[in-house]
């Protein structure tokens, strides 16, 4: 389970996705099947999917699709063919997955982003540190020499 700085708890998080969820079916519902909303359910599923994780995320695609379908039936929006009815389904469904798993990768490089920055900020801080001491070493060395010169 990843979740970021700041996020609430994994489990308000996912009902907050469950939410909007219930309410983008509602919302398709009220503007029925001719005016499509398809592209805005991919929001539960990838706030799903980064903040809390895959499972979720995953979880929320097929409860976004459920939602859409659902939503179809009431409508009643009929098919010419069941096949037609499970390749739309389908369909959705499979965008929603990649949905999911396209937001995981994105988490998980932004992650690694963000140690490879703090590692290089420590990195810096020891090249400056070390070159600082290399100056004070030489600038020893120089007033040796010179005691040593003037001897």
């Amino acid at each position: 389970m990843v979740l970021s700085p700041g996020c609430p708890n994994p489990y308000v998080a996912f009902v907050l996705c469950t939410v909007l969820t219930v309410f983008l079916g509602w919302i398709d519902f009220v503007t029925g099947y001719e005016f499509g909303i398809f592209a805005f359910y991919s929001l539960p599923v990838g706030l799903a999917s980064y903040r809390i994780g895959l499972r979720s995320g995953l979880v929320m695609a097929f409860a976004t699709t459920a939602a859409w379908l659902y939503t179809d039936s009431l409508l009643g929006h009929g098919y010419s063919s069941a096949f037609m009815f499970c390749w739309n389904s389908l369909l959705r469904c499979g965008c929603f997955v990649i949905n999911a798993v396209s937001m995981v990768k994105i988490r998980e490089h932004v992650e690694a982003r963000r140690v490879l920055e703090q590692e290089l900020a420590a990195a810096r801080e020891e090249a400056e540190r070390l070159r600082r001491a290399l100056a004070a070493a030489r600038q020893g060395e120089r007033a040796a020499s010179e005691v040593n010169l003037s001897a």
